[in-house]
C-alpha cells in the first residue's frame, strides 16, 4: 500500500511554515507524491469527522473518521509505491504544548491516533513527522 506520511507540530514548530510550502508546491512534487489537502473531494469531510470527534464516543468517532480516509484514499487512488502527505494541523491545528490553549488542541493526539488506526485498518502503514521547538 502507499506511504501515508502524516506531519503534526507543535505551537511555533514551524509545521505551519512546512504545510504553506508543501501547498505552495505540490506542482512540484515527483510523480507519485500527493498533499492530501484541502480542495481534495471528500477532504472536508475528514476535517468534519476529525474536528467532531467525541471523546465520549471513541468509536463512532473512529468509525467516521476511517469512512472519510476511506473515500479520501479511494478518490486518490495510491499506488503502492505513492507517498501521501496529510497534516494534522489540517485536521486539529497545530499540536498542543505548555501553556497553548486553542480550541481543538485537546483533540490533536486523540485524532491523530484515531487516524493512525484508520489507516492500517485500511492497509496502509501510517508514518508521522513530528516537529518540535527546542525552548531558549
Amino acid at each position: 500500500m502507499a506511504r501515508l506520511i502524516i506531519h503534526c507540530g507543535l505551537h511555533k514548530a514551524g509545521s505551519t511554515s512546512i504545510q504553506h510550502m508543501l501547498r505552495a508546491n505540490k506542482a512540484q512534487f515527483p510523480a507519485g507524491v500527493a498533499f492530501v489537502s484541502r480542495g481534495k473531494r471528500h477532504f472536508q469531510a475528514l476535517g468534519e469527522a476529525c474536528r467532531s470527534y467525541d471523546l465520549k464516543n471513541k468509536p463512532a468517532s473512529e468509525r467516521q473518521i476511517q469512512k472519510t480516509l476511506r473515500k479520501v484514499l479511494a478518490l486518490m487512488a495510491p499506488k503502492p509505491d505513492d507517498i501521501l502527505l496529510l497534516s494534522c494541523e489540517d485536521f486539529v491545528g497545530p499540536m498542543p504544548s505548555t501553556r497553548q490553549s486553542k480550541p481543538l488542541y485537546h483533540l490533536a493526539a486523540p485524532v491523530t491516533l484515531a487516524l493512525e488506526k484508520a489507516a492500517k485498518a485500511l492497509g496502509h502503514q501510517p508514518e508521522f513527522v513530528l516537529y518540535i521547538r527546542d525552548r531558549d
